[in-house]
């Protein structure tokens, strides 16, 4: 009977540590600053179609940002990063 307990107890450990980490919401990189990477180093990207566009090319890395609990760069949105300029006269 004390091995049965032992074991249910364990089960229910285990179930409840699993919901917690299942429950946790997750970030959405779209809502975060978004960074793009040139030769120059990692500059702030702004806002996209005033800034910038991500075009056609799935295999590319468009914009990263910041993962907030790892402090590293992430990729986010993917495509071909294009710098937009504002035309005038």
């Amino acid at each position: 009977m004390k091995k049965m307990k032992v074991i249910l107890m364990s089960v229910a450990i285990l179930g409840a540590v699993t919901s917690a980490f299942t429950t946790r919401p997750k970030v959405n990189c779209v809502d975060m600053p978004q960074w793009y990477e040139d030769t120059s180093g990692w500059h702030e990207a702004g806002e996209i179609g005033r800034n910038y566009a991500c075009t056609l090319a799935p295999q590319l890395t468009c914009t990263y940002y910041i993962d907030p609990s790892s402090g590293l760069m992430t990729p986010c949105r993917l495509g071909n990063f294009v710098k937009l300029t504002v035309a005038t006269r």
